[in-house]
């Protein structure tokens, strides 16, 4: 259940349908002021503004201990990444809440408390603890906001999406009836994204869309909430693979871009990563799941697999399957790592391997469920690499029974993809399915299974057309080559190769790294710039710059980010 809970958890502050703030051991001469305290410290939360927050609580609590002020310095805390200071204010809300029998709001801080010792510092014991004081202090409240919030945020990593949507449904009319209209449009969001993990994708994203109406048009006042929604909406835009819809709707709202930096905010980049990958613009991917890999080691590392298996599976399509594998060290078996880690096996030469991953994961997630999708498409280049077509018609016809379900192109179109592929396999014209994969694919401006549909086209031409099958493998490796995609571009120039044409140059080998060269890397890790490399190791910025350009070159690394992700994962464990 922590797993489940973490992420959305993590950022409860005060809220406005909350037992009433009270004055707990304040002095009598003071009850005008601190009011007046607290209520600027939740304007600045719901503004964002984090310091300042911080500041009010904090004159707030000199006055003497007020659970709400307590509760708003450790939000504020906890944006500004100072997760100690976050926990010895809510321990302290906690006593006050108990204290006072105030039940739904210490129960809640004992749970939040919980997360906190799971994700952060991995500390089982402590957060198991606090989980069972929390759960039994709800219990006894009965209905109450805070049990209302929980039900909705506890469903939110589920795989049983039915029951997903009942509790949220109960969790709703709770929330109505106590006034919280936030999280009323929290729990009609997770409905939307259970809509969508189990292939009621209009209806889902429907919902989707007028939670985030609610959340720009500042319906939803506590940032915290808006954040969850935001969060349901990238991924449900992920699995649908309705990726214009995530752009949209970042672009009106602003709430990744602006929280980028903090703790809260690494889960949505990392999902935002994996969307620039799809769309073909890795470097934005390269940025986003970088940025988002570095804040979880700065905090949640545990939560961390969010960003290293999109970055994994990027650096598979790039052809660096050393690196992917080094990102997941430790997390081989994670349930999120399993199409990472079947790309890995598939590319070893191990399909076999390959597709045992992918049916053990499918199995667990059920049907239907649209995250199967990607795996159902590995799964069938796993059996055909395999030889074994029958099981690769199978895996392809379920794929088709999701697309079925789906309202974009993509699906349809990567399902077609591997309908044309067995065909191949099997000895048909898979012509029909390719051409239609193409078109599904180019217009849902997804190039590199654009660019995968025709070289398979190539290759089926091969034999009866070949110089259309040439112009095919041509056009596909400047699609390759233009987004980095090292196994595609290759594959595609050994067909040019065959079919006459000259070979593609392949990626040179790597020289290791020099002592000095180790140092600059490690100090990379930690994001200094070139002038307080120089400092710090005592060389010209001349000298420091040349090393970071060696580092680059030797790596095969693009750029300072990249570095700087190699450096977090390889040299900081």
């Amino acid at each position: 259940m922590l797993n489940q809970i973490w992420l959305v958890i993590q950022t409860h502050g005060h809220w406005a349908c909350q037992a009433p703030c009270g004055l707990y051991g304040v002095r009598t001469v003071d009850r005008l002021k601190l009011p007046d305290l607290i209520a600027a410290g939740e304007v600045a939360l719901r503004a964002g503004e984090w310091t300042a927050a911080r500041e009010q609580f904090q004159q707030a609590t000199e006055l003497g201990e007020s659970a709400p002020a307590l509760e708003g310095l450790s939000t504020a805390s906890w944006w500004l990444n100072q997760v100690d200071a976050a926990i010895g204010y809510r321990q302290r809300a906690f006593s006050l809440h108990k204290h006072e029998a105030r039940l739904g709001p210490a129960g809640f801080c004992a749970v939040w408390i919980a997360a906190q010792y799971f994700a952060v510092y991995d500390n089982m014991a402590a957060a198991e603890g606090w989980l069972a004081v929390g759960q039994k202090l709800l219990v006894e409240a009965g209905p109450c906001p805070e049990l209302a919030r929980l039900m909705v945020m506890q469903t939110a990593m589920s795989s049983d999406w039915r029951a997903t949507i009942e509790s949220c449904r109960q969790a709703r009319e709770m929330a109505r009836a106590l006034g919280d209209r936030d999280c009323e449009v929290l729990a009609d969001s997770y409905i939307g994204l259970a809509r969508v993990t189990g292939g009621e994708v209009r209806q889902g994203l429907g919902e989707l869309d007028a939670a985030m109406a609610m959340c720009t048009a500042g319906e939803v006042t506590e940032l915290w909430i808006v954040g969850l929604i935001y969060c349901a909406m990238l991924a449900a835009c992920e699995r649908a693979a309705d990726f214009a819809r995530a752009d949209q709707w970042c672009s009106v709202g602003g709430f990744v871009e602006r929280y980028r930096e903090s703790v809260f905010s690494a889960a949505c980049r990392a999902c935002y990563g994996a969307i620039h990958v799809a769309r073909g613009r890795w470097d934005a991917a390269e940025q986003e799941l970088v940025g988002a890999l570095r804040t979880f080691e700065e905090g949640p590392r545990g939560q961390r697999i969010d960003a290293l298996s999109r970055l994994a599976t990027l650096r598979l399509h790039q052809g660096r399957p050393g690196e992917a594998a080094r990102l997941l060290e430790g997390f081989e078996d994670h349930p999120e790592a399993t199409l990472a880690m079947a790309g890995l096996r598939l590319g070893e030469g191990h399909p076999r391997q390959a597709a045992a991953l992918l049916e053990r994961r499918l199995v667990a997630l059920g049907e239907p469920n649209m995250q199967a999708a990607p795996l159902l498409s590995m799964l069938v280049e796993a059996h055909l690499a395999a030889g074994e077509p029958a099981k690769a018609r199978a895996a392809a016809d379920r794929l088709g029974a999701l697309a079925a379900r789906s309202e974009g192109r993509y699906l349809p179109g990567v399902a077609a993809l591997a309908a044309g592929l067995v065909t191949a396999a099997e000895g048909g014209d898979p012509l029909p399915e390719l051409e239609r994969a193409l078109d599904h694919l180019t217009q849902a401006e997804l190039p590199l299974e654009a660019g995968m549909s025709r070289l398979a086209i190539a290759h089926a031409l091969e034999a009866q057309d070949p110089e259309l099958a040439t112009s095919e493998a041509r056009r596909a490796i400047i699609t390759f080559e233009r987004l980095g995609a090292v196994p595609q571009a290759d594959a595609a120039s050994a067909l040019l190769q065959s079919l006459g044409g000259p070979r593609r140059t392949g990626p040179k080998g790597r020289a290791p790294l020099s002592r000095r060269e180790g140092q600059v890397l490690e100090l990379l890790g930690l994001g200094l710039s070139n002038n307080e490399l120089a400092a710090r190791l005592f060389i010209s910025r001349r000298t420091a710059e040349h090393h970071v350009g060696s580092i680059l070159a030797k790596l095969e690394l693009k750029s300072r980010a990249e570095a700087t992700a190699y450096a977090l994962r390889h040299l900081r464990g």
